[in-house]
């Protein structure tokens, strides 16, 4: 089924096919939505409206349920709430709509028609894209750069947007969502605070779903898969989907690290699964778990299971994304150079007037975040991470990314860049809880792993 897991706010109910429901959010809007979303509502203690769409995790030691938390609390307060919140998520309070703060479960919103949704062809009452020109794996990105879409008037909201419902229009309002600055506490303190924070998550999530962790050869899987280690009793299960292209350093590490590591091999390439994964998102993405959806690589996991990735974590390391050579701070009379200076990096015109818009609100919005930070988390995470996840909502397990949440975000982008540039909090939390795993390489990938990746890839040209 298309667009699962799926809503729409708008004026009226707009049910996509037999298998959506609605219901009213107040007086003047409707919220639509598949009957696969995980949806809670209620009433504040002050009488206000409440509906949580999708699943929200929890970082606080009390591993309090994040619709129980904001019900029984102050609804002024949701912000310092939902800082401890991760997961992928939407909240609707009163009038406010709030999307998780990477926006992984994003907000697509349409002025001209006063339409909010998690998908963007589904905020247009017109189908047919305004853009034609399809995204390719040749060129230097392979998403559709926020805030802009291939629909005319339908835009997606770049973290700390929230979404106003008056009477007859969306108000759109933005509050920094990093505000948080622990650079003044020692390195110790920081690791403590967001070892513990990674630890909560780990154990909240398992309340509820059996936890699998997508397994590489890189740090952030180890790290997932240490800390799991530690705070699951009955152990964890990992993965790793092979492909054509996979490094020999992730077929070959995984096992290393769990010998139990279950590799998914691909089934031949299903055309009709390739449409759906696009029309769910749009064709706003291009991407590996877009073969791996294909292929059938994702069939085996059931609604219980819960696939646990690293995306987030690279905010705790530096990364050649974070693109430090051509994002710095600027002035308003800076943004056409700007702009032109990334056309120099294979960007075609789409990709160029969104990245324009996008500097016109990074200049407006004026925030204190690391700047190279904040422009991964806007592009990285909120573009191409967030559209990934959105074609993964075609499946019946759920996919999280550990560490979605203001709490860790602030304490990841507030770690010495020294120890940054080592991948200090991995190397170090691994030392601390599962220290064997340091044993095995990390990315291994010199020349006799390259030379057996290119005759593999010559292989499979030849023969498939």
């Amino acid at each position: 089924m298309i667009f699962q897991k799926q809503f729409i706010i708008s004026r009226t109910k707009l049910l996509i096919d037999e298998g959506w429901e609605y219901m009213s959010v107040n007086n003047d809007w409707v919220l639509s939505y598949c009957k696969k979303s995980l949806i809670r509502s209620g009433k504040t203690i002050e009488g206000k409206t409440v509906i949580l769409i999708g699943f929200a995790t929890q970082t606080k030691d009390s591993l309090i349920e994040p619709f129980d938390e904001i019900v029984k609390s102050n609804s002024n307060d949701f912000g310092k709430i939902t800082r401890y919140w991760g997961g992928r998520w939407v909240l609707i309070i009163d009038n406010m709509v709030v999307a998780d703060c990477a926006s992984l479960k994003g907000l697509f919103y349409n002025l001209s028609e006063n339409i909010i949704s998690s998908c963007p062809e589904l905020a247009t009452s017109s189908k047919e894209p305004s853009i034609k020109e399809m995204l390719s794996t040749k060129y230097y990105y392979n998403w559709f750069l926020i805030p802009g879409t291939r629909f005319e008037n339908v835009y997606k909201a770049l973290p700390g947007e929230y979404i106003v419902l008056e009477s007859s229009t969306l108000q759109i309002n933005y509050t920094s969502p990093y505000i948080e600055d622990f650079r003044n506490l020692q390195y110790d303190d920081i690791y403590s605070l967001l070892a513990k924070a990674l630890e909560n998550e780990i154990k909240y999530i398992s309340k509820s779903y059996t936890v699998n962790v997508a397994l590489s050869s890189g740090y952030d899987s180890r790290l997932i898969f240490a800390i799991c280690k530690k705070m699951l009793v009955n152990g964890v299960s990992t993965y790793t989907h092979n492909s054509p292209s996979i490094k020999i350093s992730d077929l070959e590490m995984p096992s290393k690290i769990n010998p139990t590591n279950k590799l998914i091999q691909p089934k031949r390439i299903d055309k009709l699964l390739l449409d759906i994964f696009d029309k769910q998102t749009g064709n706003h993405v291009i991407d590996a778990d877009r073969d791996f959806y294909a292929k059938g690589q994702w069939r085996d996991f059931s609604k219980n299971d819960i696939c646990l990735r690293g995306g987030m974590l690279e905010l705790a390391g530096i990364s050649p994304a974070h693109l430090g050579d051509r994002i710095c701070p600027f002035i308003q009379e800076e943004i056409d150079y700007k702009t032109a200076l990334f056309s120099l990096k294979d960007f075609r015109k789409f990709q160029l007037d969104s990245l324009k818009k996008y500097f016109q609100l990074y200049y407006e919005h004026k925030n204190e975040t690391n700047y190279l930070k904040q422009y991964y988390l806007d592009q990285r995470i909120s573009g191409w991470l967030s559209y990934i996840e959105l074609g993964l909502d075609l499946n019946e397990s759920t996919s999280i990314h550990l560490g979605n949440s203001m709490q860790v975000i602030n304490l990841m982008i507030s770690i010495p860049k020294p120890m940054m540039e080592i991948k200090g909090f991995h190397l170090d939390y691994i030392f601390n809880n599962s220290y064997d795993l340091l044993n095995i390489p990390f990315n291994r990938n010199g020349f006799k792993e390259k030379l057996t990746y290119y005759k593999r890839m010559a292989f499979n040209k030849v023969f498939h």
